[in-house]
C-alpha cells in the first residue's frame, strides 16, 4: 500500500515536470501548418448530407490533396459548436470548420449519394455574401466561393451548402476552415510512461533550477 501511495505521489509530482509539460504542450498545441482549401471539386447529397470533395493545400507543399467533408443538415448543432470566430455576421450564413471525424482523403473519383452541381459564386467582397442564396431554386446546393477575402491572406476558395429545401429555414454553411490536421502528435502520449519516469528521477534538480531561473 505504501509502494503504491509512493508510487502515485510520485508520478503526479512528475507530471509537472520540464519533459512531461512539454510533452503535452506539444501535443495540444494548435496545429503550426494549417491547410487551405483552394478548390470544390465535387459535391453529393447521401441522405441527410452533404459530401463536399475538396482540394486543400498545405503552406510547405507544392501540390493539394483531395479531401472529403461530410456536411450535416438535419441537426446543425455540430455547426454551431465548431463555429469560426471573426468571421462575418452574414444573416442566414454559419461560417463552420467540420469536425475532425468529419474528414478524410479522397480518391479523385465520384463521390457516394447524388451527384449535386457545385456553382461557381465570385465574390466582390465582404458584403456580397449576404446574396450568396439569391436568385436560386428551393433545393440543396453547393457554392465555390472563389476570391473570398480575409484579412492578412490571399483571396482563395471556400465552400457553401445552402439548404433551400421547401417547408425548411432557409440555412447557409460556409466551409472556410479546416480542422487541425496534427492526429500524428497523438502517439506523442505513448512517451508519457518514459517523461514521467524522467521527469521523476531528476525532479529535485528540476525544482532547484525552478527557483533559480524561473522555470524549465
Amino acid at each position: 500500500m505504501k509502494r503504491l501511495l509512493g508510487a502515485a505521489i510520485l508520478s503526479a509530482l512528475a507530471t509537472t515536470g520540464c519533459l512531461t509539460g512539454g510533452l503535452m504542450e506539444e501535443v495540444h498545441a494548435p496545429s503550426r501548418h494549417v491547410r487551405t482549401i483552394v478548390s470544390v471539386i465535387r459535391a453529393a447529397v447521401d441522405g441527410d448530407r452533404v459530401i463536399l470533395q475538396l482540394g486543400a493545400q498545405w503552406p510547405d507543399r507544392a501540390y493539394a490533396e483531395i479531401i472529403e467533408a461530410e456536411i450535416p443538415l438535419d441537426d446543425l448543432e455540430w455547426a454551431t459548436k465548431n463555429a469560426v470566430e471573426g468571421r462575418p455576421q452574414v444573416p442566414g450564413l454559419i461560417f463552420a470548420r467540420p469536425t475532425k471525424r468529419a474528414v478524410s482523403r479522397s480518391s479523385p473519383g465520384p463521390l457516394k449519394g447524388t451527384p449535386i452541381e457545385v456553382e461557381p459564386f465570385d465574390l466582390k467582397g465582404r458584403e456580397h455574401l449576404a446574396t450568396v442564396g439569391d436568385g436560386l431554386a428551393p433545393g440543396i446546393h453547393v457554392l465555390s466561393l472563389d476570391n473570398f477575402p480575409e484579412p492578412g491572406r490571399r483571396p482563395h476558395t471556400v465552400a457553401a451548402v445552402l439548404d433551400l429545401r421547401e417547408g425548411r429555414e432557409p440555412t447557409g454553411i460556409v466551409i472556410a476552415d479546416l480542422p487541425d490536421a496534427r492526429t500524428h502528435r497523438q502517439f506523442l502520449v505513448l512517451l508519457l510512461p518514459v517523461t514521467v519516469a524522467i521527469d521523476a528521477v531528476t525532479f529535485p534538480i528540476q525544482m532547484v533550477l525552478g527557483v533559480l531561473i524561473g522555470g524549465c
